[in-house]
């Protein structure tokens, strides 16, 4: 089961704020909150790590703080985090199940979802 305990109004809160990683290493900045698209709970940021390079990071295990988020991976993770394109602003499930992948967040019970921007 994911471990995403954050609240949506919150995140909203830290939008434009800083991302800091493991030893609180700044990785970027929170420019966008991913939902699930069927049960719109939050799951996924958007963060500017670089002047054209937006990555998607869980929100397993994240602090929420104003103007702030704190994510259990460190920068070269993060910025090594393949690729999404949204179509049509959504993230699909295939593109979702493959950066899930690649964090390695626990496989049991997780189906993957289309994800949308709030």
């Amino acid at each position: 089961m994911r471990e995403v305990q954050v609240d949506l109004e919150h995140l909203r809160g830290a939008l434009g704020g800083d991302v800091y990683g493991v030893g609180g290493e700044r990785i970027g900045t929170l420019t966008s909150v991913y939902v699930d698209d069927e049960s719109s709970d939050p799951e996924w940021i958007e963060v500017k790590t670089g002047l054209l390079k937006h990555r998607l990071v869980p929100l397993d295990h994240a602090q929420v703080a104003p103007d702030r988020v704190d994510v259990p991976y460190e920068r070269r993770i993060v910025e090594r985090t393949p690729k999404v394109k949204p179509d049509d602003g959504l993230v699909l499930p295939d593109d979702e199940q493959r950066i899930y992948l690649y964090y390695g967040l626990p496989r049991e019970e997780h189906t993957a979802h289309a994800l949308r921007p709030v």
